[in-house]
């Protein structure tokens, strides 16, 4: 009896403290959102978080508890105070699920590094090898792989008459492409080749994101599971690709494979930062190895739903199709020829279109969530003080939904957005559009920014106006809604097309 009323009376405490005394007790949000963080697991389990972030943001206001100590933020002005390169907010436990455990040790991968220092010393070797102008040297390989994705779907859709899951191809594109230019190979016999998943990789990702997205919201839970040195429970490994990778280093460093130094790949460049690098740097084969895995798990997703975003969105609005299908036509570009990145990346309305389908369709869909540092946050227009230790952030399917800032049809693809308005003054224009930039958090913000960001578009560009060039793409059912999970990355399936030759009009 004296055990029950013991425990009857801490819980009774417990209750009245979140309620009544906690910091954060005045931040408006769903009841159970004070008491624990189990309605963010199962809700995020379900596979569509975003919406339910929109749905809270309408109902309470720009702040809103979703957990005993996480507050969702969708004021624009808290980009700055939070994500930007001055704040020294970071990262929360949230991202603990993609440390990597080596015998008993967690090791922190440049993804999931809370340390912002630490993050600083991993990337700041390999950042200069994402910038367009390295690129630009590797673009004949992102050529041969488009060559192959045209080829593929002429041989398996166009001459057979078969519908297309568009989305699914736009991903084996994105594979084959950062294994190209990662080790100038695809994986194996390649996706587009095969045309479907290789050693279950794909079906792999999909079960670690699910795992990784749901169980970061009670980070203790991977803890008792992944990390469990005992009885390791948690997502299937990715021990196929690890071992990919690991046999392209050793096949590289002993001269069984080979590379002209005049085209080099990821891999050429990872290995001369080790061989240049200093012992307290501490970068072994097992860290070339991490990058190589990180561009090839973490370089697809984003790449592949954004092109799936930009077909089905044009698909259901004619007029926006046809628009860039005339700016496409009046450009001359050889007929079946690939286009190069920049020839693309100047055509107005394709940008237009990739910038709307980016802010529409965030490859990402749940917080950006960092940790207040000492001092704590004072929230613009005296919103509310957020104590040192609170979990903030911000989620880009509702910040990219500003109306304030994206007017009153952000809800909608219009890519106009993009353009200067008939009659609008240029400085009027310059600085309406630098402030959209300013506040997509499609690919983050500020120190933390997606190290791939350029690569991904630099594969956008260049594969929307090809495909477009050289077919005409149907949606099946025009009625028929796509099928999208949010388990970080909103992937995307069930874009059915019918593929016929491109019939360009006289």
């Amino acid at each position: 009896m004296a055990l029950l009323t013991l425990v009857l009376v801490l819980a009774a405490t417990f209750v009245a403290y979140r309620y009544y005394f906690h910091p954060l007790r005045r931040i408006p949000g769903p009841l159970l959102a004070k008491f624990t963080d189990a309605q963010r697991f199962f809700d995020t389990a379900g596979g569509r978080a975003e919406l339910t972030h929109r749905l809270l943001h309408a109902k309470y206001g720009p702040v809103v508890r979703i957990g005993p100590n996480t507050v969702s933020l969708s004021d624009p002005e808290c980009i700055k105070l939070i994500y930007s390169n001055k704040a020294n907010f970071p990262k929360s436990d949230f991202y603990a699920g993609n440390d990597v455990m080596q015998g008993n040790q967690r090791v922190c991968t440049l993804f999931g590094t809370r340390d912002n220092a630490l993050h600083q010393k991993l990337r700041a070797p390999v950042q200069k090898y994402y910038k367009v102008s390295t690129l630009l040297k590797l673009e004949h390989r992102v050529d041969g792989v488009i060559r192959d994705f045209c080829s593929k779907l002429e041989e398996r859709f166009l001459q057979k008459g078969k519908a297309c899951d568009i989305a699914e191809w736009f991903l084996f594109y994105a594979w084959d492409a950062i294994s190209d230019v990662t080790f100038s190979k695809p994986i194996k016999e390649g996706f587009l080749n095969k045309g479907g998943d290789i050693d279950d990789l794909l079906s792999t990702a999909e079960k670690a994101l699910d795992y990784f997205a749901a169980v970061g919201q009670i980070p203790i839970l991977d803890e008792l599971l992944d990390k469990n040195p005992l009885h390791r429970v948690g997502p299937p490994s990715f021990q196929a690709a690890a071992d990919f990778c690991v046999k392209k280093l050793v096949a590289r460093t002993t001269g069984a494979e080979t590379n002209d130094t005049a085209n080099q790949d990821y891999l050429d460049h990872f290995l001369a930062i080790k061989a240049a690098a200093q012992p307290d740097d501490n970068i072994t084969d097992g860290t070339v190895v991490g990058w190589m895995l990180l561009n090839i798990l973490a370089g697809a997703d984003t790449t592949a739903t954004t092109l799936a975003a930009v077909m089905y969105y044009l698909l259901r609005n004619p007029r926006a199709l046809a628009r860039l299908r005339a700016e496409l036509d009046a450009a001359q570009v050889p007929d079946g020829g690939v286009w190069r990145y920049e020839d693309a990346v100047r055509l107005e309305y394709l940008d237009a279109v990739v910038k709307e389908a980016l802010r529409v369709h965030p490859g990402v869909g749940l917080l950006l969530e960092r940790v207040v540092p000492d001092g704590g946050l004072a929230l613009p227009d005296g919103a509310a003080f957020l104590p040192a230790g609170t979990i903030v952030g911000m989620n880009a399917w509702v910040v990219n939904n500003d109306k304030g800032v994206f007017g009153p049809d952000a809800e909608s693809f219009v890519p106009e957005r993009w353009l200067r308005a008939e009659g609008e003054a240029e400085g009027a224009y310059e600085e309406r559009v630098k402030r959209m930039k300013d506040v997509m958090l499609s690919f983050g913000a500020g120190r933390r920014v997606c190290l791939g960001r350029e690569l991904s578009l630099f594969e956008i560009y260049k594969v929307v106006p090809t495909v477009l060039g050289r077919f005409d793409f149907d949606l099946v059912d025009p009625k028929k809604e796509w099928e999208l999970t949010n388990s970080w990355f909103v992937r995307v399936k069930g874009v059915d097309v019918k593929i016929n030759p491109r019939v360009v009009p006289n």
